[in-house]
């Protein structure tokens, strides 16, 4: 199967085994994208009622639309072959993500699952239940976008034609009792199965998880799960009053809505800020299970209170008869802030009105006034009066856009995940397709003076112009990773980042490339310098490293941070700003020695920041997120 041609897709490399086939990486030879292919396997006597549950499929999920949801593209059949060609989405799913986890942090639980609510809640608005809903059937993309997958056995709530009770001991897990005894299911099922799913990433575990198909039927049916409390006893009582509703054997019993559920998961989170000395929290300690450990805590507790009243003692007197500026952790809230005492209070956030719900995935200003935005699905917005209104640009392409770049000299550059470059020389009034013969997704665009730019994309995918952009040459990097991104801290020497810690380096104006030692094993997201010594490198976790010797040793700033960052940018040489997952904006007022941090209040991830020639700060995110920070 791998290299053939079926309609107009190439068929590039397996990516796993579905409940119902074979699916496959490919590439659109007419649209220049990557997709993924969902093979059915037709093998068995009920043929007839497979191919119409896998043509019901089809057409279910085309006619969901939503940030949360994969975008089915086409129904293939071709002799005895059918398929479904939909987005392709790189990253792992969720199932994945709690294997090598073990189990979730809740915040991070919350996050995932707060995404997944907003997909099913616009499917039950459309008619849609899903009813295979588990985390295998959750992607989470690079990006920390969760969508969902595999509508599988989705039906219409108006269409009584095809209710088909599917028997698979690997989905029975996550079934409702309902499903199980071959009811009807309806929007209740679907929020047991999320119930089942959020018990799995705060555990590690299903709450029934057992050997044979008759045990795990019987807990469906009869039995009431162990408290999650008994795998994460940090967490307030109160989440076990959620999973009463979520896992409740009678479907009248539940959320009535995923509204109501996703209204609740935000009120609980509100109130993790009570920490385990909360009186909520105590209740834990009342079982014998728990009085061992309560007193084992209360004294590590109290010792550890002791030693960093003495050590904070001693650190602000020394630092008062210094003069210098001391460094405060608050803890008043969920978000984890480290502050500086002479700070100027926190940043002023502004949400505008971008007109489209599809994300966004970058930004560029060609001066203080004209500007571009673009995003997925062909998304494109410009605004000529400094970023306060945009609007939707039209044109003859449906690409996921990734990239968005000004030259000094006014040429514009746009770049997107099926080696699609367009080109601009007015201005951005017109935009050219540049033709590659490369099949790669091109994540970033960066011209590091007049003449030379540099693209990256996936699997070491590196072009090159030394004409402004006129002529592109590939240049071999013997990378198979995603590079992010690339800075350069003099004329002809820099680095490029990118997947699980990949560091490349350049002393020749990147004609040749050499691997460096990886920082860390996950994602590096962006790389900036701020002269020829002082360089930062961010990326997944809350992951941020410093150098001061022009990268030749990289060393990382411990946070309590978590959550991925995305991009960062400076203003002059103090102030530097980084963005990432839930709204979370990082920020140092001193060229990056001491770090704050803020979120903005929609909770939105964002992707790109910017600073403009006049002094603007701009990011973009998902759903047509775009935020403007004004300066006090």
């Amino acid at each position: 199967m791998i290299g053939k041609v079926i309609n107009s897709y190439k068929i590039i490399s397996e990516i796993g085994h579905g409940g119902m086939g074979i699916v496959y990486k490919a590439f659109d030879i007419k649209l220049e994208r990557y997709i993924a292919i969902k093979f059915l396997d037709i093998k068995g006597t009920n043929v007839f009622e497979v191919i119409q549950r896998f043509k019901q499929e089809a057409k279910n999920q085309a006619k969901l639309t939503h940030p949360n949801i994969v975008i089915v593209y086409d129904f293939i059949q071709e002799d005895k072959m059918l398929g479904i060609a939909m987005e392709y989405i790189e990253g792992e799913t969720l199932e994945q993500l709690i294997h090598r986890k073990i189990r979730l942090d809740i915040h991070d639980a919350i996050h995932i699952l707060t995404q997944v609510l907003n997909g099913i809640e616009y499917a039950h608005s459309k008619g849609f239940v899903h009813r295979d809903i588990k985390p295998s059937n959750i992607i989470i993309g690079n990006d920390g976008i969760a969508k969902i997958m595999d509508f599988g056995i989705s039906k219409s709530i108006f269409d009584d034609k095809l209710n088909i009770a599917r028997k698979n001991i690997g989905t029975l897990q996550y079934m409702s009792p309902e499903q199980i005894r071959g009811e009807k299911s309806l929007e209740a099922s679907d929020i047991y199965s999320l119930g089942i799913t959020f018990y799995e990433m705060l555990t590690g575990q299903t709450p029934f998880d057992y050997h044979t198909e008759d045990e795990i039927v019987d807990g469906q049916l009869n039995q009431k799960p162990i408290s999650v409390l008994g795998y994460a006893p940090e967490l307030p009582v109160t989440i076990d009053l959620i999973f009463d509703k979520l896992l409740a054997k009678n479907a009248a019993d539940r959320f009535l809505s995923v509204k109501e559920f996703r209204q609740k998961l935000e009120k609980f989170e509100s109130t993790l800020h009570s920490d385990v000395k909360g009186e909520n929290r105590l209740n834990i300690f009342k079982t014998k299970k728990y009085k061992l450990k309560a007193a084992i805590y209360s004294s590590i507790i109290v010792l550890f209170g002791l030693g960093m009243m003495y050590f904070i003692i001693t650190q602000v007197l020394t630092q008062w008869k210094s003069g210098k500026n001391i460094l405060l952790l608050e803890d008043k809230s969920s978000k984890d802030t480290i502050k500086i005492a002479k700070q100027n209070g926190k940043l002023n956030f502004v949400n505008l009105k971008s007109g489209v719900y599809d994300d966004l995935n970058s930004i560029s200003f060609i001066n203080a006034s004209i500007g571009f935005c673009c995003g997925n699905n062909g998304t494109v917005l410009k605004t000529k009066d400094s970023g306060s209104t945009w609007n939707k640009i039209i044109l003859p392409y449906r690409f996921n856009f990734t990239d968005v770049c000004f030259t000094k000299e006014g040429f514009g550059f746009m770049i997107g995940d099926s080696s699609i470059i367009l080109k601009s020389t007015d201005n951005g009034e017109t935009w050219n397709k540049v033709n590659l013969s490369e099949g790669s997704s091109l994540i970033r665009i960066k011209f590091i003076d007049d003449k030379n730019g540099f693209i990256l994309g996936n699997k070491g995918f590196l072009m090159k112009t030394s004409d402004g952009g006129n002529q592109w040459r590939s240049i071999i990097t013997k990378s198979q990773n995603i590079l992010f991104d690339l800075a350069f801290y003099n004329k002809k020497s820099g680095f490029i980042v990118g997947w699980n810690g990949e560091v490349l380096k350049t002393t020749d104006l990147g004609e040749t490339w050499s691997n460096q030692n990886s920082i860390g094993s996950n994602y590096l997201k962006a790389i900036t310098f701020l002269n020829a010594k002082d360089g930062f490198v961010i990326g997944s976790s809350g992951n941020l490293f410093v150098t001061v010797d022009s990268g030749d040793e990289w060393n990382k700033i411990e946070t309590t941070f978590t959550d991925a960052l995305f991009d960062l940018t400076f203003v002059g040489k103090l102030n530097c700003y980084i963005v990432g997952a839930k709204g979370r904006v990082l920020f140092s007022q001193d060229g990056g020695k001491n770090w704050n941090s803020d979120a903005v209040k929609s909770y939105t991830t964002l992707k790109r920041i910017i600073s403009t020639s006049n002094g603007n700060i701009f990011a973009v995110g998902v759903n047509g997120s775009i935020i403007k920070l004004k300066l006090n």
